[in-house]
Order: structure tokens, then sequence, then C-alpha cells
């Protein structure tokens, strides 16, 4: 995986081309047998142009063939039979555009002709929008069902606004820079409010930059209002996948914010809209949040009949990132039910499947969580390792961020004392 400073993920295409979706979407062309099929859920024609040619660097030297669908030709199978001999025969990535535009029949086809698909050397990635989310599982249940994983490649905001197009990335590395971003921000929302020409669409995209930067600094007096902002902005478009999504990340922010109440009931509601939408993989995000969240109010059966649910939905959609997370957290809770041999068989299926993934992420956060298990429990020699691994993976991905710093201090204080007690 690429380095990445936290806060790099919080702008709209950075956060597409360096997030966990991404990633999990290059494992799957890169790894997958022939006959895969995919959908990758995208919002605005140049955003699926930069994803696509991100993942064309990246998967070299396998090919990417292109393919528009559209009323005179809405056959996949009938696409992938004029293609010269050597490039139907040889593994490649297919990327499928537009069903949307190519009428009733090209779905129809695709589903019907699933197991036909099956037979050929391709990793097939049907990209859609949105709005096609629903129909496709009601039209599509062949497709729908047999896919081997779906990828949420949505842009936070649903386009680029000016205000994405006229500052820069939000990455940062001092405070000073954070500040700078902020200022710029709040300043263009401002001028938007001013306006007499209206644009909640930009308004929108900046509440939640906002909301997301002050969350990343730990201010969450300052980012609720920019979410809630967010989310009243939404709702006048009536997008209920979107409110489910921004539902979701407010249920997480009153959460870290270790407001609990609040946090489940907004998390509910989110739930609710995902389920409405028929989006599992938003459903077992949400379930898994859930969880998290009754792990720490120590309502235990409750969390791990969460997790559970959510583990089912990750495996159903192929999605092992989210399905590693899961398993991690049950991890934790059995270690807390003070059932050591199944607690660390789940973290190391956790930990197998971040490595195949290539999230470090993922192996940092278990590495230190176990490490400071083993630390506050007084078992200094068997901590140090474990935090030094978690330590070194976080300054590849995140060098000089708060979460970094902060670990490396801990870990000193730790070597200090091993130190000390094996000084004569």
């Amino acid at each position: 995986m690429n380095a990445i400073n936290f806060s790099q993920a919080d702008d709209p295409l950075v956060q597409l081309l360096t997030g966990r979706e991404f990633e999990k979407l290059v494992t799957v062309a890169q790894l997958s047998e022939r006959g895969a099929f995919v959908i990758a859920r995208y919002s605005t024609p140049a955003s699926r142009t930069a994803l696509v040619e991100a993942l064309r660097r990246r998967v070299a030297p396998l090919p990417i063939y292109e393919h528009t669908l559209t009323t005179r030709q809405p056959d996949v199978k009938a696409y992938l039979e004029q293609l010269p001999p050597a490039q139907k025969q040889q593994r490649a990535v297919v990327c499928l555009y537009d069903i949307e535009s190519a009428g009733p029949q090209a779905i129809r086809l695709l589903d019907q002709r699933r197991d036909q698909l099956a037979a050929y050397p391709h990793t097939l990635i049907l990209w859609i929008q949105p709005q096609l989310w629903g129909k496709l599982a009601l039209e599509a249940p062949n497709i729908f069902s047999g896919h081997s994983g779906v990828f949420d490649l949505r842009l936070p905001g649903g386009h680029f606004t000016r205000a994405a197009e006229t500052t820069p990335t939000w990455s940062y590395s001092s405070l000073a820079e954070w500040q700078q971003l902020v200022d710029q921000y709040e300043t263009l929302l401002a001028e938007y409010e001013a306006s007499p020409h209206d644009d909640p669409r930009a308004r929108f995209d900046l509440h939640y930059r906002l909301a997301r930067l002050y969350q990343d600094r730990s201010d969450f007096a300052l980012a609720r209002p920019h979410y809630h902002q967010a989310y009243a902005l939404l709702e006048l478009e009536a997008d209920p996948a979107e409110q489910a999504e921004m539902l979701y990340r407010i249920g997480q922010m009153y959460y870290y914010d270790g407001d609990q109440n609040n946090a489940l009931e907004i998390l509910a509601q989110a739930l609710g809209l995902f389920r409405q939408v028929g989006d599992r993989l938003g459903e077992a995000n949400v379930l898994q949040a859930i969880g998290d969240v009754q792990n720490f109010r120590d309502e235990r059966d409750a969390a791990l009949a969460s997790y559970e649910q959510a583990l089912g939905l990750f495996r159903q959609v192929g999605d092992r990132l989210g399905e590693a997370n899961v398993l991690a957290g049950m991890g934790f809770l059995k270690l807390d039910q003070g059932d050591g041999e199944e607690g660390v068989h789940l973290l190391q299926a956790a930990l197998d499947l971040h490595t195949q993934v290539g999230s470090r992420v993922g192996q940092s956060n278990i590495c230190w969580q176990l490490g400071m298990r083993f630390a506050q429990a007084g078992r200094l020699a068997e901590a140090e390792p474990l935090m030094d691994q978690a330590v070194t993976l976080s300054n590849q991905f995140a060098p000089g961020h708060p979460v970094t710093v902060y670990r490396e201090s801990v870990l000193a204080q730790v070597q200090a004392q091993l130190n000390s007690s094996a000084s004569p």
C-alpha cells in the first residue's frame, strides 16, 4: 500500500485513490481467478476515469480493456467474443461502463449470461452510479448475489465542487498547515452563505471537510455542528444512500467523543437507511460500529451478536478488510471475556487478512492494542515488540501524525522501564 498521511484520506479524490476500498479493488483485480465479477460504485465520470487510470498503473502488466454499453450493444458476452483471440484467452480486467444508459435489456442480458461470463479469463468490473444499486438488486439477482465484491468508490460530497477545485487537498504536516486549511474552508463557506446564488452541494462539501478536519484533531465540539449542517443539506436531496453514509459518520464521531447513547441512536438510523436501499456493505459497516459501541459499554453479548451479523455481511460482499476488522473486534472481546485461546485465534485470523490485503493500518492497530493490554498488565517484555512493530508500521503510512507521535512516546516509556528493570 502506498504511504499515506491519515489526513490525506479526507480529500475526496485522494480518499478514493489511497483508501481501503480502492486497495481492495486492486487486490481483487490482481489476484482473482477467471470469471470474477465485481461492482464498483462511483460518483462522476471524472472520478471514474481517475480511478481506472490509477487501477491500470497498479495492476500492470495485466491489461485493462474498457467497454461502454449502449442500447445498440448491450451484450457483454458479444463484446468479449469479438475480442482478438489472444486478448480473449489471456487474463485481463474489463471495465464496463454506462449500463444505466443501455436500457433494461443490458441488465437482463448481464444477469442471464452470468454463468457464461464466468468462463472467460477476465475480471469484469461493472461501474455503476448510486441510483442503479437498488434496480440491480431487483432485476439482476444472479449478478447481485454472485459477485466477487462490491466497492464503494463514491466521492463523499457526490461530485467535485468549487471548493474542491480551488483549494488544496486536505493533507497537512503541521498544526499551522491544518489551521490554514480550516481558515480557507471557513472563508469559502462564508462566501457561499453570503452569495445570492445558493449552492447547497458546495456548502455540504465544505461543512463535511471542516467536520473531518476538526475531528482529525479530536475537536469534536467544533466538528459536531459541521456534521449536522452537512446532514441537513443532504436531507434536501432526499437521497437515502448518502444520508445513511453521513449518519454513519456522525454516529462514529459521537462514539469517538464518548457519547455512546447518541452514537447508538444515530447508528440505528443509519442502519435502517442502509437496509432500505439494500446496501449490504453499508449495513455491515454500521453493525460493526454498533458492536464497537456495545463493547465499550460492556454489553458484550449484544456486541458479539452485532459483530457476527457484520461478519456474515462482509463475507457475503467479499470485503476482506471489513472481515478482518470485525474479527479483530471479536478477538479483543473474547480476550476481555477471559477466552484467551479463542481471542488469540481470532486476532491471528484478522492479522492474516490484513496482511493479505496489504493493510498496514490494520496490522498496526492490532499490534498496538494487544501490546497495550500486555503493558497495562505489567507484561512489558511481551508488550514491547508488539508496540515497536505498531510504531514501525505507523511511521510507514503516517509519519509525524499525532497518533504516531503518541505511540512513539508510549513505546519510549515502556522501553525505558524495561531498561531500568534490567539494570543491576
